[in-house]
């Protein structure tokens, strides 16, 4: 499929199923768009700081030992898509950002804590996310200039400034923190394919698939059965094979587009991620060990 016609299906789907709702959060959200405004002061954040951007594939379950040991480091960002925001919580991590653009009521952030952590909010996004947020915030709009978009930026906000969406919220935590003067950045959690599990463990689809356990209908079952359904195209990575959908797909070309046209390091600790050739594939543990190489104790003379 060329990926063109891919983006414009995509962008169309939204503009037919989402329009409305984006529409009408905007309306409810202005409030707070006038009280917190836009990106302007997130950019002096992010500069110089090595960014690692969290998405809740499955292969965030792995990496939050090394987060949480790390997470305290000065220099260091952390930016939680928001259905990852709750798998970092609930092990330790306390993310320094994170990032909605959910037009839909979904309860990513209900009964967390909030006051420490920034909301980089899309302007449409659902009014209760921004309105039960306890900590700072800062709106943007989509990276999309033709009519009817045009319509709500213009109701929003245009000096909120603009953020590419690639179909997916972490793509565009990843053009946010590609526009800033980033040391590096790194990838977690951005699988954008599936083969045993879809998301990771403690976010809000798999503990909807825990609640409504039973005997015939387990959570494996119900993880299976979506795994099934959005097997659109299959994903390989050397002797390992994936599966993927038409969303992942679109925002993995998109995503390595936008690598080969940067010089910023991009470490994608993700599985499968990205290809091999667009990144730097590595874990986020010997990520963690190039950027703050611990000091070996120095060896005592001999008297």
């Amino acid at each position: 499929m060329q990926q063109q016609n891919l983006y414009q299906a995509l962008n169309q789907g939204l503009i037919l199923e989402r329009y409305t709702c984006i529409k009408r959060n905007i309306e409810k959200n202005k409030v707070l768009i006038a009280k917190w405004g836009g990106l302007q002061k997130v950019v002096s954040l992010l500069s110089g700081k090595h960014v690692i951007v969290c998405g809740a594939g499955k292969s965030l379950d792995e990496a939050t030992k090394v987060l949480r040991k790390y997470q305290h480091r000065n220099d260091l960002v952390i930016i939680a898509a928001d259905m990852a925001y709750k798998p970092l919580v609930v092990n330790g991590i306390n993310p320094h950002f994170t990032i909605s653009c959910e037009a839909m009521p979904v309860p990513y952030y209900a009964f967390l804590p909030t006051s420490s952590c920034h909301l980089l909010a899309f302007s449409g996004v659902n009014s209760n996310t921004p309105g039960t947020w306890k900590g700072k915030i800062s709106f943007y709009n989509w990276m999309l200039y033709d009519e009817p978009f045009n319509i709500l930026w213009k109701m929003a906000g245009e000096h909120l400034g603009y953020v590419a969406t690639a179909s997916i919220v972490t793509t565009q935590a990843i053009s946010l923190s590609l526009g800033c003067p980033i040391a590096s950045l790194s990838i977690v959690g951005n699988d954008l394919a599936f083969k045993h599990s879809y998301y990771a463990g403690n976010t809000v689809v798999s503990e909807r698939f825990l609640m409504e356990y039973n005997r015939c209908n387990t959570a494996n079952t119900q993880d299976y059965a979506m795994i099934q359904k959005k097997k659109m195209y299959i994903v390989k990575r050397r002797e390992s094979i994936y599966y993927t959908d038409h969303q992942f797909l679109a925002a993995r070309q998109w995503l390595e587009d936008l690598f080969s046209q940067i010089t910023v390091p991009v470490y994608d600790c993700s599985v499968p991620g990205c290809a091999e050739n667009k990144v730097i594939k590595i874990a986020i543990n010997k990520v963690m060990n190039k950027l703050y190489p611990e000091k070996k104790p120095k060896k005592k003379r001999q008297s």
